[in-house]
């Protein structure tokens, strides 16, 4: 097990504990039954402290009283998705891990290679390292060599991806599972002070990043279907305009992308563009072009 996994996993547990807490005493116990490990000791319990702090930003405190840690500000974190999905997928991996007879009847979606990676981009992105990234997108017929300062990671459906500057001074997309090779330089660079990841894509659906204009997406949804938009919203500014019998209207302000497109064609024939018209122009245009796909010769 990689530092990383424990640290979560002690979060995790520190975490179930509550306000009461728990001790370092418990906390080995449940190591110790886990995973028929050694005791975690005090020197190295403090060092995977500080790691989760500093990593995650996720504060330990010890309520010296009864000589037990909790999760300071534990409302802030549970309203975080990035440290809720570290400590959810730990928690699944943990409970399967656990039930070892069940793995025949739990199945999850594959994750691309790439994720070995991680580790050493949040390094480069923590100490601020320009690296090298030797690359392959699929539309490329060989890797090529680029240096690329690391701003941010996203995970999108299934998969993770670096956002990253590039020496072209460019901010460019690449998917872990299309990196070939990765090493430090001796170079570092210093991230924009303007550069938050949420406002990058504050107007996006998915992965694709636009810097045109946002446009505001209405979408008519067969009923059946709306309840899913609904329970699952694509994007935070959604909303429902008006339902009628049978369908249901929604509204969004986005930047148009490849991505979002290819969402609504997932919906089929139960959704229909109604605005913009440019948009629905397109999207029609499109599905033509689908059609003769299966036209009788």
């Amino acid at each position: 097990m990689d530092k990383i996994t424990k640290c979560i996993w002690l979060t995790t547990v520190i975490s179930k504990a509550g306000s009461h807490g728990i001790t370092l005493s418990e906390i080995n116990k449940k190591w110790q039954n886990e995973y028929d490990a050694d005791p975690i000791p005090r020197k190295t319990f403090d060092n995977y402290k500080h790691y989760i702090e500093d990593m995650f930003d996720i504060n330990i405190d010890c309520i010296k009283s009864r000589n037990t840690y909790v999760i300071k500000d534990a409302d802030a974190m549970y309203g975080n998705k990035l440290k809720m999905w570290l400590l959810n997928s730990f928690a699944m991996s943990s409970m399967l891990a656990g039930n070892l007879q069940l793995r025949k009847r739990i199945q999850f979606e594959e994750i691309p290679t790439g994720i070995e990676f991680l580790e050493f981009l949040i390094h480069a992105m923590k100490e601020n390292f320009v690296i090298n990234l030797s690359y392959q997108a699929f539309y490329w017929e060989e890797a090529y060599l680029l240096v690329v300062q690391p701003y941010a990671l996203k995970l999108f459906k299934q998969r993770w991806y670096l956002i990253a500057r590039t020496n072209f001074d460019q901010i460019r997309l690449f998917s872990l599972d299309r990196i070939k090779e990765l090493s430090l330089t001796e170079q570092t660079f210093k991230i924009p002070s303007n550069f938050n990841l949420e406002d990058y894509y504050a107007n996006h659906f998915g992965i694709v990043h636009d810097d045109g204009s946002v446009e505001v997406l209405q979408l008519k949804v067969e009923s059946e279907q709306a309840k899913y938009l609904k329970c699952l919203p694509w994007h935070a500014s959604q909303r429902v305009v008006t339902e009628g019998e049978g369908f249901v209207v929604f509204e969004w302000e986005l930047h148009l992308t490849f991505d979002l497109r290819q969402q609504i064609f997932s919906l089929g024939s139960k959704a229909e563009v109604l605005a913009p018209i440019w948009y629905r122009d397109e999207v029609n245009n499109e599905l033509q072009k689908t059609l003769k796909n299966y036209a009788k010769e």
